[in-house]
């Protein structure tokens, strides 16, 4: 698993911990039921992420970073980090996004913009994901915009 780098606010004070924990939870159900073959668990706060969607038996899911006005810090810090493109319009729904592939079904990162929020989407696992079908990277861009209702509905709530 991948190690967190704790991100600062360039100016000001950072959002406090309820102000994350009232995003995750405004993320709607429905939104994260298509991203799964079973009911979802309950959403998991905190963590190793701001929150995680899993399916039922844990085998499979999402997990959500939000940042939030950090200067467009990158999300991790490890050894071997690389860049994954820019922000371009992803999806019909003129959602401005760019996600990562290292083969597979699924994106191995999923990133929104809205003005200086960035929302940071990680799947992990397949088992229980709802994948779509088609050849791997073009079920792995489907599977990325299918995520994106989860960062607009973060925005709508910040």
């Amino acid at each position: 698993m991948l190690a967190i780098l704790l991100l600062s606010v360039p100016s000001g004070r950072p959002p406090s911990e309820a102000v994350y924990r009232h995003l995750c939870r405004s993320i709607r159900l429905e939104h994260v039921r298509p991203l799964f073959t079973t009911p979802p668990a309950p959403i998991r706060l905190g963590g190793d992420a701001d929150c995680t969607f899993t399916a039922r038996d844990g085998s499979a899911g999402v997990q959500v970073f939000l940042r939030i006005d950090d200067g467009d810090s990158m999300l991790w810090d490890h050894r071997g980090d690389r860049g994954y493109g820019t922000f371009r319009w992803l999806s019909k729904r003129r959602r401005l996004a760019k996600w990562g592939y290292e083969g597979g079904a699924v994106p191995s990162v999923v990133d929104a913009r809205s003005g200086s929020f960035t929302c940071t989407l990680i799947p992990f696992g397949t088992t229980g994901l709802a994948l779509p079908r088609g050849p791997a990277l073009a079920a792995a861009r489907a599977y990325a915009e299918r995520l994106l209702p989860l960062c607009d509905d973060a925005y709508a709530a910040r």
